[in-house]
């Protein structure tokens, strides 16, 4: 059996029937591919065969098996995008730089024999490029232009809609020939051109020298011309070659996923989806958040809790409204209670206490001249006659007695006369 000459789904049902030929030649024709797809995103060699492990162990054990219903390629690609996000999202630290093996383009597949001594250095520019782009948009654009993926397949594996992959992939295209032009104008155009190389002068190259290298190419004919001359940055990346496993990788590898699907030892197909994302999970609704005002009304609470629950983005709102008014009948009722708003001050009968200072409980003698102060009538200190009762004021409940009174015993003071008085013998 000649593997490489039979499809993938041949290749699948043989290894559903345990051939083991078919598994090592499904393996083989893409080892170098998965490798090379995960060695350019993580940009280190030891997660790229670790991802080659897991990614190949689960897609050849679900041939094996008979369980995956999207085609192998499908499989082995999604898999190894969900495994390369979840080892890089742990990754603290980034990764050692791989070597410039990355930067090496196939003349053949570059399809212009003729630029093959520039395609060295052109490579190196279309891999820098590549490198200026964020990881997730290169990734769309690996899948699509070296692993010839679909966009409705690139939207089952990065699980998006395809749509928004086809918005995406060209808007990093456009990024990258942006790039990839200004490169190639400051390492081959500066010598047919003096305002660009009056432009660039001893500035290394940077995203602010790409916008002003790349206004100055809209409008110079001379640079224009040069960057016709080169192949565009999408057509050097398919023409990158496959990036060289360590020696000896390849069957390493391959005896331990042989000795662990012989074992058994097989993982769950990733499940993904072809043409949309997943319906999003629904979330659960906001509990109304419980206050004081809600925890002493009782059932009142209970009936704001249900609107505040049901109010969606204005339940804070509501609770604060909802608060306020209970608030504010919870003091209106004790004020009520104390009898505020009774036509006498207050209920019968009672009379408010607002001072701590005992009172005086004795019931009151009416007077017949209602006053509020002693009588302004001068009380002589020398008395003539037989002094008049001072009067008594008796004491009010909304006003102290007074606290000091005219004596009621007359005061005799001695009246000097004409009389002479006769020495003591």
């Amino acid at each position: 059996m000649d593997g490489p000459e039979r499809s993938d789904d041949e290749l699948v049902r043989l290894i559903g029937d345990g051939d083991e030929a078919a598994l090592a030649a499904l393996y083989r024709r893409y080892f170098g591919r998965v490798y090379d797809y995960a060695l350019r995103i993580s940009r280190d060699r030891e997660v790229a065969a670790l991802v080659v492990q897991s990614s190949l162990l689960r897609a050849l054990g679900a041939a094996r098996a008979g369980a995956s219903q999207e085609t192998f390629r499908f499989q082995l690609f999604a898999g190894a995008h969900f495994d390369l996000a979840g080892r890089l999202r742990r990754r603290r630290e980034p990764g050692p730089e791989p070597d410039e093996s990355l930067s090496l383009a196939d003349p053949a597949l570059a399809g212009s024999p003729s630029l093959a001594a520039d395609l060295p250095e052109l490579g190196r520019a279309a891999w820098q490029a590549c490198t200026s782009l964020r990881l997730d948009d290169y990734e769309l654009l690996d899948l699509s232009v070296r692993q010839r993926l679909d966009a409705g397949e690139i939207a089952g594996i990065v699980r998006a809609r395809p749509e928004t992959v086809e918005r995406r992939l060209a808007a990093a295209g456009t990024e990258l020939e942006a790039s990839f032009a200004t490169l190639v104008l400051i390492a081959r155009g500066r010598q047919a051109c003096l305002d660009l190389d009056f432009l660039v002068g001893e500035e290394t190259w940077s995203p602010s020298l790409r916008r002003r290298v790349a206004r100055h190419l809209d409008t110079c004919l001379t640079c224009q011309r040069t960057r016709e001359r080169y192949p565009g940055a999408l057509a050097i990346l398919a023409a990158f070659a496959l990036a060289p496993a360590p020696s000896g990788w390849q069957e390493t590898i391959l005896a331990r996923l042989q000795e662990a699907l012989r074992a058994g030892a097989t993982l769950e197909p990733v499940a993904v989806r072809s043409v949309a994302m997943p319906a999003p999970v629904p979330r659960a609704a906001p509990r109304p958040r419980e206050t004081a005002a809600t925890a002493a009304a009782g059932g009142f609470g209970e009936v704001a809790g249900g609107i505040i629950a049901g109010a969606g983005s204005r339940g804070p709102l509501l609770a604060v409204l909802a608060g306020a008014i209970l608030v504010a009948a919870v003091t209106i009722g004790a004020l009520c209670a104390g009898g505020v708003f009774d036509s006498g001050g207050g209920p019968s009968g009672v009379t408010p206490t607002v001072s701590p200072t005992p009172k005086d409980t004795r019931t009151p003698t009416a007077s017949p001249t209602p006053s509020a102060t002693i009588s302004a009538t001068p009380v002589p200190l020398v008395p003539t006659s037989t002094p008049p009762p001072p009067t008594a004021v008796p004491p009010t409940a909304t006003e102290p007695a007074p606290t000091r009174r005219p004596s009621a015993t007359p005061i005799i003071v001695p009246v000097p006369t004409d009389t002479p008085v006769p020495p003591a013998p």
